[in-house]
């Protein structure tokens, strides 16, 4: 069955088809392929998973965590399709700590592992084709079977009998903390008939109520703010470990191999790295443990309680499949998967040829004259940048130099038209040329001569007034919006009416105390004074504080119409109105090594909106370190001087005035623009010269500190 979209290329190729016919045969287990690496190695394994007539799940190792994330990044792109559809793409981190270490390993890894482990043992219901990629770390730490992880999982249900000690049993056994207020995954807490727990593997706690025996309500809170997100019918609380005792303390171990399916085709690339890094780990570790053991600090399990070694991995491979990659062909090289006697009667080789894509450094005269040379030369080309408004940019700018017969749209739009250039966007770690296949695959890495770091966007989250967990302990200053400052005194549980609820206790002066519900929380904000000095208590009823509220009022009030004046003067002045973006501020934008922000976009638009209005300007970018607020005034700046105007830019520090001035010339170093700076850095002939040169002209961009404001 031929391949749709950008996979037809394959179609053309003898040698895929002929690994296809090995794969579906049985006389031949191992394939060797050499010449593919990285991002093109990737389009191979995406075009193979793609056959209708395999329909097999796919384990590919690598030998370091970073490389099996740019294989999972790149398949996530080449193979984008809905979560409905049959393959299902995994990354099984390994862990970032050693075993004995006496720190744990971070509760993402954890709560990914678990999370596939569950899919995984699930999966033979499902009947679902897998690609699991894994470096060789992930793969050695043993398991519970994945009858005992399903028998290990247990299934809340709103209206279920539960009691509370059974159920506090089962988390204590799958090592959760008892706390007072839960604040981390992996903990606990109980009040009553209340519930709080955090499972490793959720993104939010859980409140389990309970009444009599019988669960009342399953919700989702927010830690901050101790409110229902959401409620639930039911949850299924998964194991918090991978490898769980029976009721004698023996672990009988599984392999990640047991929950993979029979017919698994396992991709390697680069068996000798995967071996040599399976066997420093493996070294790494019992040195540890050797140290410990002599020590005698503590009793401890050896290495192999945990991990499986290098010959139980051979035995679980040898069965199978097996794909191996190599970029250089190489004689007589051992794999992780057999010797070489082995080798030789059931192994076909393979050779592709592959080419790097050279960097064009934002050169992009050069870029189009190669596309056009490649054009005529009748290649399949394919440009890959960020995002949909990246690639229309592009499109504007490589129209402007002449080039012609290009497309924009989503990847799995592609018709394979020789000649025809097509613009997509999603992220690809490089670009490659299959000489072969008459195809190229271009990423804006290559176009402008940067290694593109992924940035992975947080979660954006409305701020809450108060953090009953996070941001107060009992003792703390709190202010009450109706009834003043307080001294916070904890959570307690109370019965109104029938009710059971938490309220938050707040003392005030003389005693009194003010029992604040659940609902009313906003209410309630931390007190931030001057620190160390102890606020004034108000009395419960009192008048005082309405007072103090009346007076700050007055002074926000005489404040508000000092402003009001100050801005309708500025309204009738005329600022200057910059013109619109043209190609080469595109350009400069464009070659940013880092995917921008959410904020850092809105942040843009908005101060490039306001550079193109009569309206003088004033703005506040407020941003933490590396958020990328250097960047915003890069482009601003940039846009100012293409209209003619000169900018300077103030910095606080010496240092600060260095960086700036590095990172404006690397950033603009492709245009015609003089930057220059005024710091102690320069002496003072120097400082002369660019005072001169900034009074005729020569000097578009200024950086400096405060030396930039004095009277000469």
């Amino acid at each position: 069955m031929n391949l749709p979209g950008i996979f037809s290329l394959w179609n053309q190729s003898a040698e895929f088809e002929e690994i296809i016919k090995i794969i579906k045969g049985k006389l031949i287990k191992k394939i060797l392929l050499s010449g593919l690496k990285d991002s093109a190695l990737s389009f191979f394994i995406s075009a193979l998973a793609l056959r209708e007539e395999l329909k097999k799940s796919y384990l590919i190792i690598t030998d370091t965590q970073e490389n099996a994330l740019k294989i999972y990044q790149d398949l996530s792109t080449f193979l984008n399709k809905p979560k409905s559809e049959e393959e299902n793409i995994f990354l099984f981190p390994s862990f970032d700590v050693l075993p004995y270490e006496d720190i744990s390993s971070d509760p993402q890894i954890i709560q990914q592992r678990i999370n596939i482990l569950k899919y995984l043992s699930m999966n033979e219901q499902n009947k679902k084709r897998i690609i699991l990629i894994a470096d060789i770390k992930a793969l050695l730490p043993k398991l519970a079977s994945p009858q005992k992880f399903k028998k290990m999982s247990w299934k809340l249900k709103v209206g279920n009998i539960l009691k509370k000690d059974d159920f506090l049993k089962i988390l204590l056994d799958q090592n959760y903390r008892s706390v007072e207020i839960v604040e981390e995954k992996g903990e606990f807490s109980s009040r009553g008939g209340i519930i709080d727990f955090f499972p490793v593997t959720s993104e939010n706690p859980l409140r389990l109520e309970l009444f009599g025996d019988q669960i009342e309500s399953i919700r989702y809170f927010n830690l901050n703010t101790q409110r229902s997100i959401l409620k639930l019918a039911d949850y299924t609380l998964l194991p918090s470990r991978e490898l769980i005792a029976d009721s004698s303390s023996n672990y009988n171990y599984s392999t990640i191999f047991d929950y993979l399916p029979e017919d698994l085709i396992v991709i390697q690339n680069e068996p000798e790295l995967i071996q040599e890094k399976t066997e420093e780990f493996q070294e790494e570790v019992e040195e540890i443990y050797q140290k410990i053991e002599k020590d005698k600090r503590e009793l401890i399990f050896s290495m192999a309680s945990y991990f499986i070694t290098y010959s139980e991995i051979y035995n679980k491979l040898k069965s199978k499949k097996i794909i191996n990659f190599t970029y250089l062909p190489e004689e007589n090289k051992e794999d992780i998967s057999g010797n070489q006697e082995e080798k030789k009667e059931d192994t076909k080789e393979f050779l592709f040829e592959e080419q790097e894509i050279s960097s064009y450094f934002a050169n992009l005269d050069l870029f189009a004259k190669d596309l056009e040379k490649w054009q005529k030369e009748k290649q399949h080309i394919i440009i890959l940048v960020r995002n949909e408004g990246r690639a229309q940019r592009l499109g504007e700018i490589l129209e402007e130099r002449g080039v012609k017969r290009f497309t924009t749209g989503r990847l799995e739009e592609y018709a394979p038209l020789k000649s025809t250039i097509f613009i997509s966007y999603g992220y690809l770690n490089y670009g490659f040329r299959l000489p072969n296949l008459k195809t190229v695959f271009i990423t804006d890495q290559e176009i402008f001569g940067k290694e593109r770091n992924k940035r992975y966007r947080l979660t954006r989250h409305k701020s809450e007034p108060f953090s009953t967990a996070m941001d107060i302990s009992p003792g703390d200053y709190v202010v009450h919006i109706d009834h003043g400052i307080g001294k916070y005194k904890g959570m307690v549980n109370l019965t109104v009416k029938g009710v059971k609820q938490d309220y938050l206790l707040i003392e005030y002066a003389q005693g009194d105390k003010l029992y604040v519900p659940v609902d009313q929380f906003d209410l309630v904000h931390k007190y931030i004074g001057i620190k160390d000095k102890i606020p004034k208590i108000y009395r419960l009823g009192g008048v005082s504080w309405g007072k103090a509220k009346g007076k700050a009022k007055r002074s926000i009030q005489k404040l508000a119409r000092e402003l009001y004046n100050l801005y309708v003067a500025r309204k009738e002045i005329r600022g200057f109105a910059f013109s619109k973006d043209n190609n080469w501020q595109q350009e400069l934008e464009m070659s940013f090594p880092f995917e921008e922000t959410y904020d850092q976009l809105q942040a843009l638009s908005e101060v490039k909106a306001d550079m193109e209005i009569v309206k003088p300007m004033e703005r506040l970018v407020c941003g933490d370190v590396g958020y990328g607020k250097t960047e915003i005034a890069i482009r601003a700046a940039f846009k100012a001087v293409l209209d003619g105007k000169q900018v300077a830019i103030l910095a606080p520090t010496t240092i600060l005035v260095q960086q700036h001035y590095d990172t404006f010339r690397e950033r603009m170093n492709p245009f015609p623009l003089n930057i220059d700076m005024l710091s102690r850095f320069r002496t003072k002939q120097e400082q002369k010269k660019v005072i001169d040169d900034l009074e005729e002209g020569k000097v578009d961009i200024i950086i400096g500190t405060h030396r930039l404001i004095q009277n000469d």
